[in-house]
């Protein structure tokens, strides 16, 4: 679907435990990775201005469409922050991504991918169009969700980074959030994420 520059953060000290708690599935994770910048921040979430014409991102999900436009405004930055990760989102084939409202328009967009062996995939994300994750940033309502019983149903699909390691387990979250999110973010749909290797 796109690119994005992803700031590392310091876990600790932006997910306490009471954030724990309220959001995540498996609370003994060290990293929490995922599509939304809410809970993964970018490195352009600070701009007070618009970017130029030529180096815009995707609307509604705020990828960019050109790996070469995202390399030049990260090197463009006054003072680029050395700990980023340049992240590849893909659009995963479940079933429902014939579905995605984005998907026509992206198909005319997207330039052709670079070769996998440069991107390590750390997992899958289940998020809205506009890549609000339901996995990390949907927390657990007071009187609705067994937040005990949800961890024990999903906790062991997920990995160190809080993200699905096999597509039919996001694939089963993300019909389970479809019911659960019925009234505000649904649907849902599965994201890949990648992340550039060094070198």
């Amino acid at each position: 679907m796109g690119y994005d520059a992803r700031v590392c953060i310091d876990f600790a000290e932006q997910w306490p435990e009471e954030r724990r708690n309220d959001y995540l599935y498996r609370t003994d994770v060290g990293k929490v990775l995922s599509v939304d910048t809410a809970v993964w921040p970018s490195l352009f979430a600070d701009l007070q201005e618009p970017l130029p014409a030529h180096l815009e991102s995707l609307a509604p999900c705020g990828l960019w469409a050109e790996a070469r436009a995202l390399r030049q405004a990260v090197s463009q930055r006054a003072q680029p922050d050395p700990a980023v990760h340049t992240i590849k989102v893909t659009l995963a084939r479940d079933g429902s991504e014939t579905h995605h409202p984005a998907l026509p328009a992206l198909a005319h967009r997207i330039e052709a991918p670079e070769r996998d062996g440069e991107w390590q995939f750390v997992g899958f994300d289940v998020a809205d169009t506009y890549l609000l994750s339901a996995l990390t940033n949907c927390g657990f309502l007071s009187g609705y969700d067994n937040a005990e019983a949800l961890r024990e149903q999903w906790a062991p699909h997920l990995n160190e980074f809080h993200l699905f390691s096999e597509l039919s387990a996001a694939s089963a979250f993300r019909r389970f959030s479809d019911v659960r999110l019925a009234s505000d973010h649904a649907p849902t749909f599965v994201y890949g994420i990648h992340i550039l290797k060094p070198g």
